[in-house]
């Protein structure tokens, strides 16, 4: 149902973390975390995509090549890139790649559910930390 696709979509078109855009990659030391918002970026692209190709699934992500070769609507090359970003080493190339996807994924929701606002997660895209530039607080 119409109802329940807008809904699937609205939940997992969010790609907000608080470390901000672009901050993960420059910190080498944080690598655990960087991975889990990556594999938290895929699964909600993956789940938007399946909703608006009136797919859906549990929470068992193991069948993700079958199911995207039956999507009908999804980014090019959605696997190869999604491969580039879970067994890639090279976290820049990780980041530009998943910036990408959900570039695309956003694109899409855009022109198959024109009714979703997807100002929200674009506003991803324009998000820089700020410089802190206060003295700490005395002790």
């Amino acid at each position: 149902p119409k109802k329940l696709k807008v809904a699937i979509v609205q939940e997992n078109l969010r790609f907000n973390q608080q470390f901000g855009r672009g901050l993960l990659p420059e910190r080498n030391s944080m690598i655990i975390e960087f991975h889990q918002i990556v594999n938290t970026y895929i699964k909600r692209i993956f789940n938007v995509l399946l909703a608006i190709n009136e797919m859906y699934h549990g929470e068992d992500y193991k069948w993700i090549d079958a199911l995207s070769q039956k999507m009908k609507t999804k980014p090019s090359n959605f696997i190869s890139r999604v491969r580039i970003v879970l067994l890639n080493d090279n976290v820049q190339s990780i980041w530009t790649e998943i910036e990408s996807l959900i570039k695309d994924t956003i694109e899409i929701v855009e022109n198959e559910l024109p009714e979703i606002d997807t100002n929200p997660a674009k506003l991803w895209f324009t998000m820089e930390r700020k410089e802190w530039n206060q003295e700490p607080l005395p002790r």
